[in-house]
């Protein structure tokens, strides 16, 4: 014989009530009206017909009395048992709420302690970080929104837009200083159960244009300068030939079917991923410097288009990281003057490991970095690392590593050890080049200590192993991986463009160091300085 018991609640912390939960034997059921209490949603019992209706944020989800079957939205889910009636009142299977589609609806998760009869529910955070684009006629924010409904766009004046997510959850607040012609700040605060964007504006938009993008999901809101504004940013900023055909993002079904605005110096599909960043061949109003002494350097942004490469926490995505990363630090170098960069993508584009180091080849680099981000099973796993090239790895991590890079070979139709690409082969031929995968060593232990100097975080060490991308360069060539998506901390930091810019700064600095022992800048010229 069961019994019912009225059963304390705390969510995120604070008491929050009782539910019913009725017990037989092993099995724990609770109440379906009470539901509405811990999660938010609305729960309807409908005795004549054994039927239960619960809506949570738009979705519905259904029971049937003496069924172990139920539907949410428009997923069947198996019940651990079937859904009961005692004392006139349906209860539910507990381990229902344990289950990946209703926590991923919710997004809390739900414990039960037995010994103290108590149920502990915790909410997810369900908005990322904050991004900004800037773009010669427009200025872009993007923030992560995982599974939430519906945001209210809410325009408070000439100077100010809020942007509402009822039922979101952030980690912490944010406040990022923008200052662009158009956007004075950004800013994002938990509210109660609302999470509240405010975009501080310099000027007022001519409009606002919002779009709904997936995969992962995200709300990118587009405000549009003024013309005599665009008029002013097109007289001061470098000509910029990518942003004349840019890509489009994917807008999720959901929204709108307009064409949404590319995020600046994105280029399409059909242009080649090889470019020399704007700035990086002088100007005439640079200041002169020979030929000899300008170094070619290529940074390759990891994975883009078809391979995402790893998946984070807070709608992290390693291919947009290594894209912001490798371009930012293209920015750094070629404002010095004296570098040469290339990259082997400027958009979300794929390029096969075996193009990305031919470019580097006929580019004539004197350096090659390749950038990444790290994902573990592991979520404590955290801290940045730098590999270079070897025929043995140097751990069975370092192996590890190399075989989740070296899997894009696979999206290229391609198998490692197989008649089209073979990276033994190719390590093979470059021990011939002994010389520049030392250097490569070298190169890594000076941007690690860059990094050490301008970040706190974890360093993993120099490791090495055989990573398909850095054998076929005729350079010194390095692999960094920036930290881990998986790690609570790592993402939140990388998720932060104050931080990205400091490990930019690092390897800047790094990169510099190398230069300087080399004595790249001997002749007459100083190293350019740091920053």
């Amino acid at each position: 014989q069961g019994a019912i018991e009225n059963i304390p609640v705390v969510m995120s912390g604070k008491y929050a009530g009782t539910v019913q939960m009725y017990r037989v034997g092993k099995e724990n059921y609770l109440n379906a009206t009470d539901l509405g209490k811990i999660y938010g949603g609305h729960a309807y019992w409908y005795p004549v017909s054994g039927r239960v209706l619960m809506r949570f944020y738009g979705e519905s989800l259904k029971f049937i009395i003496n069924s172990d079957k139920a539907t949410v939205g428009s997923q069947e889910v198996r019940l651990s048992s079937p859904v009961m009636v005692r004392a006139s009142q349906a209860f539910i299977p507990f381990d229902f709420f344990l289950s990946k589609p209703f926590t991923g609806l919710v997004d809390m998760d739900t414990y039960f302690d037995l010994a103290t009869r108590h149920i502990t529910v915790e909410k997810r955070a369900n908005i990322g970080s904050l991004r900004h684009f800037f773009y010669s006629d427009h200025s872009r924010v993007v923030v992560g929104m995982g599974s939430l409904p519906s945001f209210i766009v809410s325009p408070k004046g000439d100077k100010r837009v809020d942007i509402l997510f009822p039922h979101g959850m952030i980690t912490k607040a944010e406040k990022m200083t923008v200052a662009d012609g158009l956007i004075h700040s950004l800013g994002l605060v938990q509210e109660k159960d609302v999470v509240r964007l405010t975009i501080s504006l310099e000027q007022k938009p001519v409009r606002i244009v919002k779009n709904e993008l997936k995969n992962p999901r995200r709300l990118a809101l587009d405000l549009f300068r003024p013309e005599s504004a665009i008029s002013t940013v097109a007289a001061i900023s470098p000509a910029n030939p990518e942003e004349a055909s840019a890509e489009k993002e994917t807008s999720s079904e959901s929204a709108p079917s307009a064409v949404i605005p590319p995020i600046p110096g994105m280029v399409s599909s059909e242009e080649p991923a090889i470019s020399v960043v704007p700035g990086s061949v002088p100007q005439e109003n640079a200041p002169p410097v020979h030929q000899s002494l300008r170094r070619r350097i290529v940074i390759d942004p990891g994975h883009g288009g078809k391979d995402s490469g790893a998946d984070g926490r807070y709608g992290l995505v390693e291919k947009e990281v290594n894209l912001w990363v490798a371009k930012e630090l293209a920015r750094f170098l070629k404002e010095e003057g004296k570098f040469e960069v290339l990259l082997t993508r400027i958009s979300d584009k794929f390029v096969p490991l075996s193009d990305r180091s031919q470019m580097a080849t006929e580019f004539n680099a004197d350096l090659f970095i390749s950038i990444h981000a790290n994902a573990h099973r592991d979520r404590r796993e955290n801290g940045f690392e730098i590999y270079y090239l070897s025929e043995k790895p140097s751990d069975p991590s370092a192996a590890s590593v190399a075989q989740f890079e070296n899997a894009s070979l696979e999206l290229e139709g391609k198998t490692v050890g197989g008649d089209q690409a073979d990276v033994a082969a190719r390590l093979l031929g470059s021990m011939a080049r002994n010389e520049f995968i030392n250097e490569g060593g070298i190169l890594g232990g000076l941007i690690a200590k860059g990094i050490q100097k301008k970040v706190d975080i974890s360093n993993r060490g120099i490791k090495k192993a055989g990573f398909y991308v850095l054998s076929g360069t005729y350079a010194p060539a390095i692999l960094i991986e920036l930290g881990f998506l998986t790690n609570t901390r790592d993402a939140s930091r990388l998720s932060n463009e104050r931080f990205r810019k400091k490990m930019v700064s690092g390897i800047y600095t790094g990169i510099l160091a190398y230069a300087d022992e080399k004595n790249w800048f001997a002749n007459g010229e100083s190293s350019p300085g740091d920053k």
